[in-house]
């Protein structure tokens, strides 16, 4: 364990089987995070452990390049120095992708890391994603089975092959259709690289942005407002152009906790993030089925 998290660690942004950051297909230009939008804020703090939440578009991970925003871990050191000067660097438990926003794990000291990266391994970890996916899936709930494995031809990325490579196993549900999209609950049972983004592309339903295993196009608002207008010499503003997936819960048994008691756990929330909200508020008001 001390070697997968001294791996983590070295790669930064990387993780498994993943290539230099440099290799990643190259991702359609999205506008600046505000700075107030790249905070990172504690969710719960734990005996030697926080669940924070992590937004959009900030790495876990201090990588290669230089970066507009402090890290996860960056911020995390920063709030956590405020209380205790000598506190050491926080040390990461999981990943998320960097567009992902939501619940991530982190450790004060690398003894609790271990542990709860064992809990991870030993899939006492449950977790829920919610996505904003193109079309809606059918059956609406149900589960999903595939197998992943890291495509060559595309250093960075996975793809589902139908033999080799690792299983997956989700379990899905579908929260709410609209016109041509859908917001859709996923939990995770495995925990591989992209695992959630390639079980609804699997489903037919891939995140509505997703610019590896989708389209890069970003979400607008005059899709479905009726008489939408941008006033002249402006362009639309999206209501969202970035990866529409967000790590809605988590939940497992504290270190020194025995996983068998189920009482014992701990169940952690990270509420939507603004972009994600205001899109779902414009989708209720103009792209509810049946409407003009």
């Amino acid at each position: 364990m001390s070697r997968r998290i001294n791996e983590y660690e070295s790669r930064g942004d990387r993780w498994e089987e993943l290539k230099d950051d440099d290799e990643r297909p190259r991702e359609r230009r999205r506008r600046p995070i505000r700075e107030k939008d790249a905070r990172v804020t504690t969710l719960f703090e734990g005996d030697g452990f926080a669940v924070v939440f992590k937004p959009s578009g900030v790495l876990t991970i201090p990588g290669r390049r230089p970066e507009p925003h402090p890290t996860v871990l960056e911020q995390i050191h920063d709030l956590w120095l405020e209380s205790d000067p000598v506190a050491a660097p926080p040390v990461v438990c999981h990943r998320l992708d960097r567009d992902t926003s939501g619940c991530l794990v982190v450790a004060r000291d690398r003894p609790t890391a271990r542990e709860i990266m064992t809990r991870f391994r030993h899939r006492q970890v449950e977790k829920s994603y919610v996505a904003l996916v193109t079309g809606a899936p059918y059956p609406t709930e149900g589960q999903v089975d595939f197998r992943v494995a890291p495509d060559r031809k595309r250093p960075g990325t996975m793809w589902t092959p139908r033999k080799g490579g690792k299983p997956c196993h989700d379990d899905y549900e579908t929260v709410e259709i609209f016109r041509g999209v859908s917001l859709v609950r996923v939990f995770p049972r495995t925990g591989r690289t992209h695992e959630v983004r390639l079980a609804l592309k699997t489903l037919g339903t891939p995140c509505a942005i997703d610019p590896l295993y989708g389209t890069p196009e970003p979400i607008l608002l005059s899709t479905w407002k009726r008489g939408y207008r941008v006033g002249r010499g402006r362009e639309e503003r999206p209501l969202i152009d970035r990866l529409t997936l967000h790590a809605e819960s988590i939940q497992f048994p504290p270190p020194g906790a025995d996983a068998e008691d189920r009482d014992a756990w701990i169940r952690v929330e990270a509420p939507l993030p603004k972009d994600l909200a205001t899109t779902l508020t414009q989708l209720r008001k103009h792209a509810a089925p049946g409407s003009l």
